[in-house]
C-alpha cells in the first residue's frame, strides 16, 4: 500500500488521457490529426515551463547530470514523438479498436525492457495484476462488433499491425527511459559519480520540451508545416486543443511521471493503459453508448487486476 500515491497517479493519467482523446478527435475533424499532434505538444511545453517557473523559480530545470538529462530527452523524442507518429498512422489504417488492442501489450513490453535495461523484476502478485488488467482490456477491445466497425484492405491491415507494434515497442522503451532518468543511482552508460535523478515536474518539462522540438522539426520533412500553422486560425479547434492539452499532455504526462517514479515500469504502464476502460462511462454519458455484457465483464476483470496491483 506504500505505492498508493503513485498507483493513483497512474489511474489519474488514464482518466485524463481518456478525456483528452475525446478532445483530439473533435479537434482533429476540424484541422487534421497532424496539426493537433504538433500544436498540443507545443502548447503543453509552454504551460509546463510556465508552471516550472512559478513552482521552481526557472522555466527549464538546471543542475541535472548529463546522463539523466540525455535519458529524459531520449524518452521524449521516442515516447512522445516517434511513437505518436507511428501510432497515428497505424490507427488510421487499422482502426482505433484493433490498434489499441495491440497497444494494450505495452505493460508486458515495458516490464521486459525494464528487466533487460534496469534489471527490474516483478513479484507474482504484480504479474497476476498486470495479466488480469491487460486481459480485461484486450477482451473488451477484441469484441467482434467493434472489429467489424473498421474495414481495411489486407495490405493496409498488415501495415497497420506493424506500425502499431512498432509504436508499442517504442512507447514502452520511452517509459523505461523515463524511469531510468528520474531515479537517482549509478550510471548506466557512462563513467562518473551517481546520477542525481529528476523529480517528476522537471522530468515532464524535459520530456515534453524535447518532444516539441522533435515534432516541429519533423513537420517540414512531412510537408505539414503550412497546414499546421493555418490551423491556428480555427478558434473553436484551438479552444478544444487547449482544453485537451491541459488535461492530457500537461497534467496527464506529469501524473505519468509521478507513477513511473514510484512504481515499477510494468505496473505503472498497466495502470496508465486503463484509459480505454475510462472511456466506457464517458461514452455512455456523452453519447448514450451502452456497454455490452462483454464490456462489463472485461472491465470487471481489469478492475480486479488493478486492485491486485494497488494491494501488492
Amino acid at each position: 500500500m506504500h505505492h498508493l500515491q503513485q498507483d493513483l497517479a497512474g489511474l489519474t493519467t488514464a482518466f485524463l488521457w481518456s478525456l483528452s482523446a475525446l478532445a483530439w478527435s473533435m479537434a482533429g475533424r476540424r484541422v487534421g490529426s497532424v496539426a493537433v499532434w504538433a500544436i498540443r505538444i507545443a502548447l503543453a511545453a509552454v504551460v509546463l515551463m510556465a508552471a516550472h517557473w512559478v513552482l521552481r523559480g526557472r522555466p527549464w530545470p538546471t543542475g541535472i547530470d548529463g546522463e539523466s538529462l540525455a535519458l529524459m530527452v531520449a524518452s521524449g523524442v521516442l515516447g512522445a514523438t516517434v511513437a505518436d507518429l507511428l501510432l497515428f498512422r497505424g490507427l488510421l489504417l487499422l482502426g482505433p479498436r484493433q490498434g489499441m488492442l495491440i497497444m494494450s501489450l505495452s505493460p508486458f513490453m515495458a516490464a521486459l525492457f525494464a528487466l533487460a535495461m534496469m534489471r527490474e523484476t516483478l513479484g507474482l502478485q504484480a504479474v497476476a495484476g498486470i495479466t488480469l488488467t491487460v486481459g480485461g482490456i484486450a477482451w473488451v477491445l477484441a469484441e467482434r462488433e467493434g472489429r467489424r466497425a473498421w474495414q481495411c484492405p489486407p495490405g493496409d491491415f498488415r501495415t497497420g499491425v506493424l506500425l502499431c507494434i512498432a509504436a508499442t515497442v517504442v512507447v514502452s522503451i520511452g517509459y523505461v527511459l523515463s524511469r531510468m532518468g528520474m531515479l537517482p543511482g549509478p550510471r548506466y552508460f557512462s563513467a562518473g559519480g551517481p546520477r542525481t535523478g529528476i523529480e517528476p515536474l522537471s522530468a515532464t518539462v524535459i520530456r515534453v520540451g524535447s518532444a516539441t522540438a522533435a515534432s516541429w522539426l519533423a513537420l517540414p520533412l512531412m510537408g505539414r508545416l503550412g497546414r499546421t500553422l493555418s490551423a491556428f486560425r480555427d478558434r473553436r479547434a484551438m479552444a478544444i486543443v487547449v482544453a485537451g492539452t491541459i488535461v492530457g499532455p500537461v497534467v496527464g504526462i506529469w501524473m505519468s511521471m509521478v507513477a513511473l517514479e514510484g512504481a515499477k515500469s510494468g505496473i505503472a504502464v498497466a495502470l496508465i493503459n486503463t484509459s480505454p476502460l475510462m472511456l466506457i462511462p464517458i461514452a455512455y454519458l456523452a453519447y448514450g453508448e451502452r456497454p455490452s455484457w462483454r464490456t462489463v465483464g472485461g472491465t470487471a476483470l481489469a478492475i480486479a487486476g488493478v486492485f491486485l496491483l494497488i494491494l501488492r
